[in-house]
């Protein structure tokens, strides 16, 4: 009866420790609030996409981003769902420079925002179509896409607003399929930035 007694109690101090282990690391996944709240998310800051192809430095500039509205889920969760009609009017740089891109956003309202890491927020399910346009240099003009997870971004509640530096996690695919694809970083010190009350918060 006593030995019984004694794994009852090993056992019972094991299922606590474990608990004690368990629960913080549930309690470190953020996520957004308030409840069931809708919020205007713009994107003031420029934003930079370099696509990395391995030899001549080529990329897209935007003065700005896009405009997006942004839903909190219910229950509480780490996704915030985005929607858009927005449209990019951009620059190309190195051997794009002096052509026009137009940058279109697909696949709305697909994409959301994951917040279970404010050191490494993701926007899912990323999906833009682009037309390049423009000078003798830019070959023409051409149509492409870039997709994927954009992974790497950092929320601040201070200022509301989710910053990427070279951002990971999309591929440039030109719709011909031939060259790439390639793999593209974002930078942008605000792509998105709340201006509505109240505001969104992520913790």
């Amino acid at each position: 009866m006593i030995k019984t007694m004694k794994k009852s109690l090993v056992l019972a101090a094991a299922i606590a420790a474990l608990t004690a282990i368990a629960v913080p690391s549930m309690a470190s996944a953020a996520n957004w609030g308030p409840l069931n709240t809708y919020h205007t998310l713009s994107s003031p800051s420029s934003i930079t996409f370099t696509i990395v192809t391995g030899g001549s430095a080529v990329g897209i500039s935007c003065s700005s981003g896009p405009r997006f509205s942004g839903q909190v889920r219910t229950p509480a969760s780490p996704l915030m769902d985005l929607t858009s009609t927005s449209t990019l009017s951009c620059t190309g740089t190195g051997v794009l420079a002096g052509c026009n891109v137009a940058l279109g956003l697909n696949g709305l309202p697909l994409w959301n925002v994951d917040g279970t890491s404010t050191t490494n927020v993701k926007i899912n399910s990323f999906n833009i179509d682009g037309t390049i346009t423009g000078a003798l240099s830019c070959g023409g003009g051409g149509t492409f896409t870039v997709t994927g997870q954009l992974a790497g971004g950092v929320w601040s509640n201070l200022t509301r607003s989710l910053a990427f530096t070279n951002g990971t996690g999309l591929t440039y695919t030109w719709t011909s399929g031939s060259p790439g694809p390639f793999p593209v970083t974002v930078t942008a010190s605000e792509f998105l930035k709340d201006t509505t009350s109240p505001f969104v918060s992520l913790m």
